[in-house]
C-alpha cells in the first residue's frame, strides 16, 4: 500500500491481510478499487497486479480543509466529505463551516459557496477566520477570532465586501459605536447593528 497517511496505510494493509482475494489472474481490480475508495480518507486509488501474487494499491488521500458542523463536528475535505469526528474546534487551526438550518437542504451549493469564500480571502484573513455560517438566502456570516463583529457578505464577492468593511469600520464605529453585525450582502447598502 502506497499512502502518505500512516494510519490509512495500516488500515488498508490490515484489511487486505486477512481475506484471500483468490487467483491473481482472476482478481477483479475494479471491485478492489471500489472497496478502497469507500474509506473516508481515500479520494482516489489505483490498483495494480504485482506478479506472482500481490497487489499494489496507491492511494490519493483527502486533505483536511475545514471543520464541518452538521449535527456533530467533523473534519472535512475541500469537497465537503466528512473524514472523522472532531471533539473540539481547538484541535485544528481550521474554520468551522456551519449552516443556520444545519444543512437541512442545499448542502453542496452552500458548501461550495463557503469554500469559495474561504479560498478568496487573503492569507492574513484566513488565519483569523473562526467560522463561516451559510444561509438559505445565499449569504455568508463570517466570524473572526478575537473580534465580536459578525460580518455578513454575499457569496458572489465575499473578499471584496470584507475589504470594504475593513476600510470603513473605524468610520462606522466613530458614528454609531461598537458594532455587533455588519451586513454588506445587499447591493448599494449596508446594515449595521
Amino acid at each position: 500500500v502506497v499512502c502518505a497517511k500512516d494510519s490509512l496505510r495500516q488500515t488498508l494493509e490490515d484489511h487486505f491481510a486477512v481475506p484471500r482475494l483468490g487467483n491473481i489472474l482472476l482478481c477483479d481490480m475494479e471491485a478492489v478499487r471500489t472497496q478502497v475508495r469507500r474509506l473516508a480518507w481515500v479520494k482516489d486509488a489505483s490498483v495494480q497486479k504485482v506478479f506472482p501474487s500481490g497487489l499494489r494499491i496507491s492511494v490519493v488521500e483527502r486533505r483536511p480543509f475545514a471543520l464541518l458542523e452538521r449535527g456533530v463536528l467533523r473534519l472535512a475535505d475541500e469537497d465537503g466529505q466528512a473524514l472523522e469526528p472532531v471533539y473540539s474546534p481547538d484541535e485544528y487551526a481550521l474554520p468551522v463551516i456551519s449552516d443556520e438550518t444545519g444543512f437541512a437542504s442545499g448542502f453542496p451549493d452552500k458548501w461550495d459557496a463557503a469554500r469559495r469564500c474561504y479560498e478568496s480571502l487573503p492569507a492574513f484573513e484566513k488565519d483569523r477566520l473562526a467560522g463561516i455560517r451559510t444561509s438559505d438566502y445565499g449569504t455568508l456570516e463570517l466570524a473572526f477570532k478575537g473580534d465580536p463583529v459578525r460580518i455578513v457578505v454575499g457569496s458572489a464577492s465575499p473578499a471584496a465586501e470584507l475589504a470594504d468593511f475593513r476600510s470603513r469600520r473605524a468610520e462606522w464605529e466613530a458614528l454609531f459605536g461598537p458594532l455587533a453585525v455588519a451586513d454588506l450582502s445587499y447591493e448599494g447598502r449596508v446594515y449595521l447593528r
